[in-house]
């Protein structure tokens, strides 16, 4: 296991929608989060999958109660956050009230992507792990130079 994943290692206490012959939901939910446009169709009612995944992991907010405080059953929400299903303007509001956020947050572009750590997991622009993500990529860096310089200019043989 390398640095970045000791490190930056996070799990999602949600519960996983995985079924026989699909992907895992980690893998739905990251393509849903990079694939999804600013176009006319989003702007007309499909908001952003990356953002209803932040604002319920931001809110610590899971299980079968966010549905039905959603105005729904399970698994409704984790269907929105892999972009398989499209929550209505009312469920956008209810999530909004939820979670705290004004409902134009949901409508947001992905915010772009810096990197990804060992395991996998996108580092995007913005959140509180692309500083973190900034900071050991220069150790990561100082340290490979140290050891270039080392290597061309060895010290004194003993002898």
């Amino acid at each position: 296991m390398g640095i970045f994943d000791r490190l930056f290692r996070r799990e999602s206490s949600r519960p996983r929608i995985d079924g026989p012959g699909q992907r895992p939901v980690s893998a739905r939910r990251a393509e849903a989060h990079e694939n999804w446009t600013l176009t006319a169709e989003g702007t007309a009612g499909a908001p952003n999958p990356y953002w209803i995944t932040t604002a319920l992991d931001d809110g610590r907010f899971n299980g079968p109660q966010v549905d039905r405080d959603l105005g729904g059953a399970e698994p409704m929400v984790d269907l929105w956050e892999v972009g398989e299903l499209v929550p209505t303007f009312e469920q956008v509001d209810r999530l909004a009230v939820l979670t705290g956020k004004p409902r134009n947050y949901f409508y947001q572009p992905t915010p772009a992507l810096i990197g990804r750590l060992g395991n996998g997991q996108a580092v995007r622009e913005g959140t509180p792990m692309a500083q973190a993500y900034r900071d050991m990529l220069q150790v990561v860096r100082q340290m490979e130079a140290a050891d270039t310089a080392k290597d061309q200019h060895p010290g004194p043989s003993s002898g």
